[in-house]
């Protein structure tokens, strides 16, 4: 059984989860986290610099950590921003699946590389072929946990809002 009350936010990195997220959030009036901040936090390094210190596998493991913290912490009224590559595990889409409904946003990739920034996260490293590439292995992945949840796909951040309000309503009567 989901728990409707927890909304994961899962997508490509830039795709807006943590925007999305937070306006949706203060919109419904829930509490927002962000998995990739709550890292930065425990560990105080960035998700960047642990990529480059320890590695992704390291990385995943934090992650995977922090994840069963949340759902262990929180069981309503939440929205959480995961970081773009969550659904790597299976232990982690599982996690998601099973504690929350997951909404998996889509943006055109002219419009995500608009932003410089995304491209110097890992691993894209300012090569928009590493981001595709990511984004193919990634899709079946997306797809897969966010099958009993939400696929959106939008330019307008207002317009994804709406259209994940909309859901959550029309599944909360």
């Amino acid at each position: 059984m989901q728990k409707l009350s927890i909304i994961s936010l899962i997508g490509m990195t830039g795709v807006g989860k943590t925007t999305v997220g937070q306006i949706l959030a203060n919109r419904l009036n829930f509490d927002f986290l962000d998995l990739d901040l709550i890292i930065t936090e425990k560990t105080q390094q960035t998700p960047s610099e642990i990529f480059s210190l320890y590695g992704e596998e390291t990385f995943r493991k934090i992650e995977t950590e922090e994840l069963e913290n949340i759902f262990k912490n929180h069981d309503k009224n939440l929205i959480l921003s995961c970081g773009g590559g969550i659904v790597l595990s299976e232990k982690n889409r599982e996690l998601l699946k099973k504690n929350s409904v997951v909404v998996w946003l889509l943006r055109p990739l002219g419009e995500i590389i608009k932003n410089e920034e995304i491209l110097k996260r890992p691993p894209i490293h300012n090569d928009i072929n590493n981001y595709t590439e990511l984004f193919r292995q990634r899709e079946k992945l997306y797809a897969e946990t966010s099958a009993n949840g939400l696929k959106i796909e939008y330019t307008d951040i207002s317009e994804a809002v709406e259209n994940i309000t909309d859901f959550i309503k029309s599944d909360l009567h």
